[in-house]
């Protein structure tokens, strides 16, 4: 009997995402549902944390084979969609700001090279995503949990926290297969 994988976004390390290339055309399209039309189409380039990296392997659904014609990519479970910087330098910013810190402070805390003016868009798009980020918690941990003496910002990230050693936002990536605040 012959089954079929479903796709995952996220994967540990690059010998996993290796393998998923290799039996491509046994998983099942993410957006059409369609099998036997995913073939490899490259990879994707760019900086993180000031070094050339793959950001992500991405697989075409093939029109000739009856598919959809859509891409969608496999990724590194310590990558972040659209941003320069990684997982570990987003969970020290996430720290330092629980703690106390500036957003000025926090930046620099995360020894990231960036400029400030990342840092200070990076903690926008915290602020933004709380609500995704919240959501996708509830199926982790009991949201009613959350610190009401502090703000919600600050008590959201202590209660995910808990949720995730650490701030561990690749294990966040891995379980829920979404990207951390999903846009």
């Amino acid at each position: 009997m012959w089954y079929y994988i479903e796709m995952k976004k996220f994967y540990k390390s690059t010998e996993q995402i290796e393998n998923v290339l290799l039996r491509c055309r046994s998983i099942r399209c993410p957006i059409c549902g369609k099998v036997n039309v995913l073939r490899r189409h490259g990879c994707r380039t760019g900086y993180i944390d000031g070094k050339l990296v793959t950001r992500c392997w991405r697989l075409y659904c093939d029109k000739r084979y009856g598919g959809c014609g859509h891409t969608p990519s496999l990724r590194l479970s310590g990558t972040l969609k659209g941003k320069s910087f990684s997982v570990k330098v987003l969970g020290l910013f996430i720290e330092a700001l629980v703690m106390g810190y500036s957003i000025k402070s926090a930046w620099v805390y995360c020894k990231y090279a960036g400029c400030l003016r990342t840092g200070y868009r990076t903690y926008h798009w915290l602020r933004n995503s709380q609500t995704n980020i919240r959501n996708a918690l509830y199926e982790f941990i009991d949201v009613r949990e959350m610190n009401t003496n502090t703000s919600s910002f600050i008590a959201l990230f202590e209660l995910f926290k808990k949720a995730f050693k650490d701030y561990n936002i690749s294990a966040f990536q891995l379980q829920t297969q979404k990207n951390f605040g999903f846009p």
